[in-house]
């Protein structure tokens, strides 16, 4: 997906964020997303939005939260926006050298965040 989608096609995710028959129990669902780190907003298998210094841009919401994945990939919600945002890229080709996903993924956040 290259961008935002409105709230009314957040259906694949509305158990995730709480709505209609979740998935997961809402208190399971919010223990997975509270910060247990110092520092670096970190919960289970989820970051939190880090400011300054994300790497998925600045235009997120600060309740945003998400993962990255080595390849590139990122899969972030918004819950106060009612949004997600995913990137499916394959930095590992043709090698794993290099860093300049960081600025590609910050700047297709920043990008589809203003979209809304």
């Amino acid at each position: 997906m290259i961008a935002t989608s409105p709230r009314t096609s957040l259906v694949p995710l509305s158990p995730v964020l709480g709505a209609a028959a979740p998935l997961l129990k809402p208190a399971t669902h919010a223990e997975m997303i509270t910060v247990r780190t110092e520092g670096l907003r970190r919960g289970l298998g989820w970051q939190g939005l880090d400011v300054p210094g994300s790497p998925i841009g600045g235009a997120l919401e600060p309740d945003a939260y998400g993962h990255n994945g080595f390849t590139g990939t990122s899969l972030w919600v918004e819950p106060s926006r009612g949004r997600y945002y995913v990137l499916l890229t394959n930095r590992v080709r043709p090698t794993r050298s290099g860093d300049t996903i960081a600025a590609v993924r910050r700047e297709f956040h920043d990008t589809a965040a203003r979209l809304g």
